[in-house]
């Protein structure tokens, strides 16, 4: 009986470790490691410089592993090979995919979007292309397999333009063939020109189509059951504020760009410290000379001014025209892009953020003229001011300023914001006054650099710096930084902005300092009565 109850232990024993190893179990196990195609579209998927996997859809995906206990296996190819591969069961998932009926037809798609994306069409940076009539007859580069790729040149053939396409590997490829002038025009996903496009000689147009959700893609039937994990967690994630899914999009939309001194740098600044003698002994020659002919020019002097001020009307109009052409951009992208998709415009989720956009800016370019009006002109005792917090001024402009000019990546921001009292004023006006100011700043630092922004309280004053590490400026500049017209940028300066900044200030009963220097960057310091102390007269 003994004997039996062995025997009959040892055969229980021995069918468990069969089950262990039976085929079933060994699925299981396989199931773990899930093989992801990878290609280069930095900042969403890509491979660094020292092979490892990086971008926003890598750091979600991690934390989808580790919550599933997953393996991941990457394996990199070129766009197309991906979607090849996972077509073939090659691979088990393809992150960053744009849902189309068409693919869905060959893959299946997770529920839950990552990402809202669009394709942004680049030129050659000294090229005139601004509008969808001007890409007649050109050659556009494009990514093989990339669906803007497909719905764009659809849109083209129902505006009634023929171009001609150059299929290219990558969205790097795409601006090599603009850096070498192979094409005329280039359709890039947006998130990848906002990281690429400052290593290439181009420039985004007004240009923009083919919005897109991407998602995570696997195989038709999910034969790994990967897509419900996928969502549980991304649902988990996008309803936390700081959670992986946010910190990724943070990470690498927002991070600063590092900067380094150039080798070349150092000869340049002995090139131009020689060429600033040679000016600078040039300077002291023409100032002998001027003096000598000063008595001649009197005679003409009134003629002189009458011409002077022609020629500042003209500046004038020339600096409406500008900053009008500034404004119109924006619009002129929005209305292409609902032209683009008349099939949407009763989607009121679609249109209706198109058209507040367009309101806004339209609202904002109706100020231009009346503070040229205003130029110096004191405060109506009618008007209405209202109490501002100049720390919200500050952190509005700057997102402003990035929606305007890409190149705030290039910058890296301090922030010592601990001004607690109020101002009496006009946000509207300080908002473009502080814009104007980044924009300078991002002007003096072609190569980056830092802007700090600090405002405190001193007594019954509200004190603002805005301080850059840029060129500086010379004496004789600094001295005149503030008249109407003046602008050391030749022909792409109107010579309003900081004449600009300068009367907002004198209307709000303010004072405006500069400290700068070659070299040694510059600090605008701007003074304004507190609340409690300003009176409205």
């Amino acid at each position: 009986m003994i004997g039996h109850q062995i025997l009959f232990y040892l055969n229980l024993i021995f069918v468990l470790i069969l089950g262990m190893l039976s085929p079933a179990h060994l699925v299981a196990s396989d199931n773990t490691t899930i093989r992801v195609g990878i290609y280069q579209n930095n900042p969403k998927i890509f491979i660094d410089d020292s092979g490892n996997p990086r971008g926003i859809f890598v750091d979600i995906l991690r934390h989808i592993a580790l919550e599933n206990d997953w393996s991941v296996q990457y394996v990199p190819g070129e766009w197309y090979e991906c979607l090849e591969r996972l077509e073939s069961g090659d691979i088990d998932l393809m992150p960053d995919v744009a849902w189309s009926e068409e693919r869905a037809e060959i893959f299946d798609f997770n529920q839950v979007t990552v990402l809202n994306n669009w394709g942004q069409v680049y030129v050659p940076r000294e090229s005139e292309i601004e509008t969808i009539p001007e890409l007649h007859g050109k050659t556009i580069a494009v990514m093989r397999g990339d669906y803007s790729y497909s719905e764009f040149r659809q849109n083209l053939v129902d505006f009634g333009v023929s171009c001609n396409y150059l299929e290219v590997n990558s969205f790097e490829e795409v601006f090599q063939t603009l850096d070498d002038h192979r094409a005329d025009a280039g359709m890039i996903s947006r998130f990848f020109g906002i990281v690429d496009q400052r290593e290439h000689q181009v420039r985004s147009t007004s240009i923009m189509c083919c919005p897109a959700q991407l998602h995570f893609t696997v195989t038709k039937g999910d034969p790994k059951q990967l897509l419900a994990p996928i969502d549980a967690s991304l649902n988990t994630m996008k309803n936390i504020n700081n959670s992986v899914y946010y910190h990724a999009i943070s990470k690498w939309l927002d991070r600063p760009v590092e900067w380094t001194w150039p080798l070349w740098a150092g000869y340049l600044l002995v090139f131009l410290a020689g060429v600033m003698a040679a000016l600078i002994v040039a300077a002291i020659a023409l100032k002998l000379q001027v003096r000598k002919i000063t008595k001649e020019l009197m005679a003409a002097q009134e003629k002189i001014i009458q011409n002077q001020r022609l020629s500042a009307l003209g500046e004038m109009a020339s600096g409406i025209v500008h900053d009008f052409r500034n404004y119109l951009t924006p619009i002129l992208g929005n209305v292409d892009m609902l032209l683009m998709h008349t099939e949407k415009w009763t989607d009121k989720s679609f249109v209706q953020p198109i058209l507040e956009q367009i309101r806004k800016v339209v609202g904002d370019s109706e100020q231009i003229v009346e503070r040229l009006q205003e130029f110096y002109r004191p405060r109506e005792g009618s008007e209405r001011l209202e109490p501002v917090d100049l720390n919200l001024v500050v952190s509005e402009s700057m997102d402003l300023a990035r929606h305007r000019s890409l190149d705030m990546m290039k910058l890296k921001i301090d922030q010592n914001l601990t001004n607690r009292s109020r101002i009496l004023g006009k946000p509207g006006e300080l908002r473009e006054a502080v814009i104007n100011l980044i924009f300078n700043a991002i002007d003096a630092m072609p190569e980056g650099g830092t802007l700090s922004f600090t405002t405190r309280e001193e007594e019954d004053q509200v004190i603002l710096a805005i301080q850059d590490t840029g060129l500086g400026m010379a004496e004789e500049v600094k001295i005149r930084a503030l008249d109407p017209f003046f602008t050391t940028k030749g022909e792409e300066g109107t010579g309003m902005g900081l004449a600009m900044v300068y009367g907002t200030v004198v209307r709000h009963n303010g004072t405006i300092q500069i400290d700068s220097g070659p070299g040694r960057g510059t600090t605008i310091l701007i003074t304004f009565p507190a609340q409690k102390a300003y009176t409205v007269t």
